[in-house]
């Protein structure tokens, strides 16, 4: 089966960690979701200038979540984004975390998940920064390897089929 077949598939991968530090200040969050998207179902359905070497789900987002399951958004922080503070990652940024609406142009994609994800989690000092909290995302989803485990499953699937 080919993976562009799927239909449009966000893969959910709740971390289990239930506040990274032992912060003095209030936690916005009971733990962190990291989203991943698989580029060409999800264009499939949207409007796209996908980058035609795309080969592996990208991060859609590291969302703060409070129990049971609401999202935490446009907390109230004081560290507005700079793309400065990006600068030693962007190159692993525009291939983990691809703008799919435009490849070539990420910064806006970044900058607005910042605003509305990465200030709820900047009070915890693991991942208080800009940096650390788009570091801390494209190294889970490298743990992940979602490709990996999904193409291995498939080739189980596939070989106890017949």
């Amino acid at each position: 089966m080919k993976m562009h077949v799927m239909t449009w598939f966000i893969f959910v991968f709740t971390l289990l960690m239930l506040q990274l530090g032992n912060s003095q200040v209030y936690v916005f969050w009971d733990y962190l979701q990291l989203k991943l998207i698989w580029p060409p179902s999800y264009c499939s359905y949207n409007h796209c200038k996908l980058n035609p070497y795309v080969k592996n789900f990208t991060v859609n987002g590291l969302w703060a979540t409070k129990k049971p399951y609401a999202e935490q958004v446009n907390c109230p922080a004081p560290k507005q984004f700079d793309p400065q503070y990006l600068a030693t990652i962007r190159n692993q940024l525009a291939i983990q975390w691809e703008n799919l609406k435009d490849y070539q142009c990420p910064m806006p994609l970044w900058e607005k998940q910042w605003d509305i994800y990465g200030k709820c989690v900047s009070y915890d000092s693991l991942i208080d920064t800009i940096f650390k909290y788009f570091d801390f995302a494209l190294q889970q989803a490298l743990k992940l390897d979602l490709l990996k485990k999904v193409s291995r499953t498939l080739m189980s699937v596939l070989c106890n089929h017949y």
